[in-house]
């Protein structure tokens, strides 16, 4: 499991050089044409919630021919404790047989 700080993430792809990025085989592209643009409410419709955060989407999308899959999530950050709670990513994958690409 790689766990890397939202900070860092948005920072880090801009300073660190490709050969470190790349030793951590964790890339970046653009959304693949296939993939469906899901719209979505980006204002929290609930006022009722826990821990500070709301999450506005949560998808997977799947494409068998190709083998892949497609994850976005959308949360807004409403308390300094969800931002706490939310300021880390967190994915697992095996670097054996599977890609790790950010959009």
């Amino acid at each position: 499991m790689i766990k890397i700080p939202l900070a860092f993430y948005l920072v880090a792809f801009s300073f660190l050089p490709v050969s470190s990025i790349c030793q951590h085989q964790i890339k970046t592209d653009k959304i693949p044409g296939w993939v469906e643009v899901i719209e979505y409410d980006k204002e929290v419709s609930d006022t009722i919630h826990s821990g500070g955060s709301y999450d506005l989407l949560i998808e997977r999308q799947y494409n068998v021919y190709l083998k892949e899959s497609f994850f976005k999530t959308s949360t807004k950050v409403l308390t300094e404790q969800g931002l706490e709670s939310s300021s880390y990513i967190r994915i697992n994958f095996d670097p054996a047989f599977q890609k790790l690409v950010f959009h």
